[in-house]
């Protein structure tokens, strides 16, 4: 049996050459450019008109990965010196959209003093807290009627889930279904004893995972695990 095979056979090189010149690629490209851009306008012009920094904060992520793939598809062939211009361009890019990001959210915390304190008021001698919501990136709202110690009851999409634990800081009702809200309100109305729990879970909760020292020691152990690795 031969020991030889093709030039071009499968698993001959060690070093497979990629170019991105097939059409089928560069078609793969597009549609993902178009998907990113898509999103982007629907989110920016929803976070417009809801006052949603998450939802805002969010498009310029899809804006990015439109930038950037936009990028590499623009420079697919072009020379090696192009090639790394572009992929610097592309980190710039990508670290500007960060800092605006950062800019902006100090500039509301800081400058603005939010939350305001009549919306500390309104969430801490609420019952509940309703965030009926079908797309949200995070749902830091609910964090914030969280740390209130007001009971959530929330669309079970997007990140919300990941903030608000169902059952124990508050409830999660399907998106888009007004009856489940409905009775999920009328449950905690007829129970304040158990909206009240909810709420104080919710703010031992908020305290303990997304706090400012609670995130800077998760972000401190996963930068820890990965120089160890």
């Amino acid at each position: 049996m031969s020991s030889s095979c093709a030039p071009d056979a499968c698993g001959c090189h060690g070093n497979p050459r990629f170019d991105g010149l097939d059409p089928r690629y560069k078609r793969v490209l597009w549609t993902v450019i178009a998907i990113n851009a898509a999103m982007f306008l629907v989110e920016i012009i929803a976070g417009q008109l809801a006052g949603s920094q998450a939802l805002q904060a969010d498009a310029l992520d899809f804006l990015g990965d439109t930038v950037t793939y936009g990028i590499s598809l623009a420079v697919i062939g072009a020379s090696l010196r192009t090639r790394t211009t572009a992929a610097l361009l592309k980190g710039g890019s990508l670290t500007l959209m960060g800092l605006w990001v950062f800019g902006t959210t100090a500039y509301h915390v800081l400058i603005l003093g939010l939350p305001k304190a009549e919306i500390i008021q309104l969430l801490t001698h609420a019952l509940a807290f309703v965030c009926p919501s079908v797309y949200e990136p995070l749902g830091i709202v609910n964090l914030e009627a969280m740390a209130c110690a007001t009971a959530v009851v929330a669309s079970r999409v997007g990140g919300i889930p990941e903030v608000v634990d169902g059952g124990v800081t508050g409830l999660l009702v399907p998106a888009e279904d007004p009856a489940s809200l409905a009775d999920a309100l009328n449950m905690l109305l007829r129970d304040p004893g158990r909206a009240d729990a909810m709420g104080c879970a919710g703010r031992e909760r908020a305290v303990a995972e997304f706090s400012w020292d609670a995130v800077g020691a998760q972000t401190a152990a996963l930068y820890a695990e990965l120089v160890a690795t």
